[in-house]
């Protein structure tokens, strides 16, 4: 069983060769083919499940998803992985409030909600 004190590795005494591996990209690139094709899954799914009314529903979501995104970004200098937790779960709580304002007002002609 090893210690704690063995299991810390050890400083490389000066003049030793050390080998360094390749750093790893620091982002992920995304196709944008497959984002496409996630916004028209989302989007045949909401309409669906809401309707015509299903189409405004994803729209407003990514607008408020930019929005808060911007604003995040301007405020904190940047965006942390927080902040993306943070976006999503506005985002959600929002559009949550939009579709059961829509749903109110009669503007949502789904199956799910008869």
């Amino acid at each position: 069983m090893k210690t704690s004190a063995q299991s810390v590795p050890q400083l490389i005494p000066a003049g030793e060769d050390v080998t360094v591996p390749a750093p790893v990209p620091a982002r992920m690139t995304v196709s944008v083919c497959c984002v496409r094709a996630n916004v028209a899954v989302t989007v045949v799914a909401a309409v669906v499940l809401f309707g015509a009314g299903g189409a405004y529903v994803v729209a407003f979501a990514g607008i408020i998803a930019l929005a808060f995104g911007v604003f995040a970004t301007r405020l904190a200098g940047g965006m942390t992985g927080d902040l993306y937790g943070a976006t999503v779960e506005i985002t959600e709580a929002v559009m949550l409030l939009f579709i059961a304002a829509m749903a109110n007002r009669g503007w949502l002609d789904a199956w799910a909600l008869a």
